[in-house]
């Protein structure tokens, strides 16, 4: 019963690992897994219980029970290019010590510079998004100049996250159709299409012309529409069409006021209409002025 118990933790526990599919993720990967394997009662077979017992006694077959699980709990963790290169091994010590060794990021100084390059890579510090594309094609070739390969996907997430919040909605538009890997290679019925990184890039610099063109639109639909202190905040322009959030009356259930200033709920705001008679230009003659008085001759 315990260890049915046990073998539900790990379950559940290792599924809040995210699965580990390149070298620069491996620092993080491992130490969520170490503490997931910890907390499911599996730490020990990275401590005091990492050797083999002595053959023939009923803690021998507990431990390989917990070996196998253990790995294959961890295994489950592994995208299939890495699985490939561990999957014979049943020892969670063992098993654990060939992914670091196979995927522990590479000390030299070059292919770190190169890194921290691209972690501090911003569109705000590069001269556009075709520069900026420009520089993460340049770090995947000095990669694979040290024999390191990245997925497409990488760079992808890269350049996404490195657009920042201004380009939101374009990356939910964007992805919206769009996949950035299959879940299931083998799957031939998943036609959706796979993001491509030159075409991400491409579509990208689009959205950078509608961006830059942005602020001169909304300034010359705002001067079209002020209404005093109801001055409308533009949302987006898109072309010709402009979204705007104005106030809401939830009173009358009408725009460009709310009620502490509805004249519905408060007619004594209302502004009085002037009844007072104005002076009648002739059309005639716009020198001469009309004015109606009580003497006026009939």
């Amino acid at each position: 019963m315990a260890e049915n118990l046990k073998t539900e933790s790990l379950t559940a526990g290792i599924s809040t690992v995210p699965t580990l599919t390149s070298r620069h993720e491996w620092i993080d990967w491992d130490k969520k897994l170490r503490t997931q394997l910890t907390i499911a009662g599996y730490g020990d077979l990275l401590g005091r219980h990492k050797d083999q017992p002595p053959e023939g006694t009923t803690r021998t077959e507990i431990w390989h029970d917990k070996q196998e699980r253990a790995c294959a709990a961890v295994r489950s963790r592994l995208s299939d290019g890495i699985e490939r290169n561990v999957e014979d091994i049943i020892n969670l010590h063992a098993l654990l010590d060939k992914i670091k060794v196979h995927l522990k990021p590479n000390a030299n100084p070059a292919i770190q510079a190169t890194w921290d390059k691209l972690e501090d890579l911003q569109l705000s510090n590069c001269d556009g998004v075709m520069d900026m594309a420009a520089q993460i094609r340049n770090a995947d070739k000095e990669f694979q100049r040290f024999g390191i390969k990245f997925p497409e996907e990488l760079w992808i997430t890269k350049f996404c996250k490195a657009l920042g919040s201004e380009y939101s909605q374009f990356i939910m538009n964007f992805l919206s159709a769009r996949v950035i890997a299959h879940f299931d290679k083998n799957d031939k019925t998943d036609n959706t299409p796979r993001v491509s990184f030159d075409d991400l890039a491409f579509q990208a610099e689009a959205e950078e012309g509608r961006l830059k063109t942005y602020p001169a639109q909304a300034s010359a639909f705002l001067s079209t529409i002020k209404t005093g202190k109801n001055v409308p905040q533009i949302l987006d322009v898109d072309g010709d069409t402009c979204t705007l959030k104005v106030s809401w009356c939830a009173h009358c259930q009408k725009p460009y006021h709310q009620k502490f200033n509805c004249y519905v709920l408060h007619p004594e705001k209302k502004p009085k209409r002037d009844t007072r008679k104005r002076p009648r230009f002739d059309p005639q003659n716009k020198d001469i002025v009309s004015i109606p008085t009580a003497y006026s001759r009939r």
